[in-house]
């Protein structure tokens, strides 16, 4: 009895799960737009922060009140090594929007306790960016549900890439003096890599390491405009689907870049010969990704992470770059 009971309850939670989070999903918030950031007080660095709410938050708050809304501030810091991201939440109410739909907001960096001078804008860098959430509550808790950031702004030092990590700092650096960083990902080097992202890196590669322009003929893909895209087809770094697409904004996991790679490598240097000496995990690659995976790990371009590979992960945009960042000072 107590089994069927215990099953009875599961199955009722699970539902409830469900319905849940399927309304949460639902949710359409949009993204706050034009934000932008201006120094409102140099002595103790004040910013306030302005951008134009979505029209569909609007509506949410029509349809349900504003009381569970919030506004999430995202502020990256970068002096130098140092790296540094704050989440900031603020209410509905903290916030004060103008009649022209606008909305404002101070922030005093001091109050992120930082470890920089975090007044001296000429080697410190502030990136933010904003996003919508909404709190819920269930019969398993209280969650809050986030939409997108919106694209960000910045004040003081310019880098040429953002949003990377204190360990890719080093690497990325190297990457931009071989040229291997494109204007698509520098905005966000921290975001998951897609394959129209990959593909441009590749062919940025090849370019660099032989000095030359790849070519591209016809365009065999139904989904795809880009000419990067048709170049690494040309070159025979990437392939398409039987369904003619490319699906250039999917993600792209690492043991398919890890096959890219290794046709790269192949291509500039075609005299190379690539370590295939079976390594051992527990963890499924493809078939098809086997000798490519193993090859690269084998040679330091590829490497594990707490002692795991991660071949069917998705890859960010800096750990991409770094991977070819490797394989293009190896060979």
């Amino acid at each position: 009895m107590k089994k069927i009971i215990f099953i009875t309850m599961s199955i009722l939670l699970l539902a409830i799960f469900t319905q849940n989070n399927s309304y949460a999903n639902s949710i359409n918030l949009g993204e706050p737009k034009f934000l932008s950031a201006n120094v409102e007080d140099t002595g103790d660095l004040k910013v306030k922060l302005k951008w134009k709410n979505d029209d569909l938050l609007n509506k949410y708050i029509q349809q349900n009140g504003s009381e569970n809304i919030i506004y999430q501030v995202n502020v990256y810091v970068r002096n130098d090594d140092y790296v540094d991201s704050k989440n900031l939440n603020f209410n509905y109410s903290d916030v004060f929007i103008g009649k022209d739909g606008y909305a404002e907001l101070i922030l005093k960096v001091a109050n992120l306790n930082l470890n920089c001078d975090y007044n001296d804008l000429t080697s410190t860098s502030y990136n933010f960016k904003i996003r919508y959430g909404v709190n819920l509550k269930d019969i398993l808790g209280k969650y809050t549900y986030y939409g997108n950031f919106s694209p960000h702004a910045v004040i003081g030092l310019i880098y040429p890439y953002n949003y990377a990590s204190s360990w890719a700092i080093d690497e990325l650096d190297k990457a931009l003096k071989y040229n291997l960083i494109t204007s698509r990902i520098s905005p966000n080097m921290g975001e998951i890599i897609s394959r129209e992202e990959f593909s441009e890196l590749v062919v940025r590669y090849y370019e660099e390491k032989l000095s030359i322009k790849a070519n591209y003929s016809d365009n065999p893909f139904k989904d795809v405009n880009n000419i990067e895209i048709l170049k690494a087809y040309q070159l025979g770094i990437i392939k398409g689907y039987p369904d003619k697409t490319f699906r250039p904004n999917h993600p792209i996991t690492r043991e398919d870049i890890a096959v890219m790679t290794e046709r790269l490598i192949k291509l500039t240097n075609p005299s190379i010969k690539l370590n295939y000496t079976k390594i051992k995990t527990n963890e499924k690659i493809s078939n098809y990704a086997l000798n490519s995976f193993t090859s690269l790990y084998n040679e330091g371009i590829i490497k594990g992470s707490n002692g795991r590979l991660n071949p069917l992960d998705y890859t960010t945009r800096q750990e991409a770059v770094i991977i070819l960042l490797r394989a293009f000072e190896k060979f």
